[in-house]
């Protein structure tokens, strides 16, 4: 879970950042999860397979807002939907980036719904 925590944080847009060091100036890269900052971003588990990659996001950024959100089939009807029970979410979540911890990718249909 460690390693796909960690590339989804790569995928983050980045900015140049120079640091002095003592052997002189070093140019690298600074994503927006190690800003001191981190209000512009935000994870949002799919509760009981997401959270163990939630778990995995807040020992890497451990004051990152959390959401979750609870979806499932619904085995009555014929298309076996994803239906939204529950919903939490941290305060402007319109206006921050969304990790969604969802490790279980069958069919898509649980991440599909949260992103509705």
């Amino acid at each position: 879970m460690h390693l796909l925590a960690e590339d989804a944080l790569a995928e983050l847009p980045t900015s140049p950042l120079t640091i002095t060091t003592p052997c002189g100036p070093f140019v690298g890269t600074q994503s927006s999860s190690s800003s001191n900052d981190n209000n512009e971003l935000c994870a949002v588990s799919i509760i009981r397979a997401g959270d163990s990659l939630l778990e995995v996001m807040r020992n890497i950024i451990p004051d990152v807002p959390v959401g979750k959100i609870l979806i499932q089939r619904d085995e009555s009807s014929s298309e076996k939907e994803a239906k939204l029970y529950y919903s939490k979410m941290p305060p402007h979540v319109s206006s921050k980036r969304v990790l969604l911890c969802d490790p279980m990718l069958a069919t898509g249909g649980s991440a599909c719904a949260a992103l509705k």
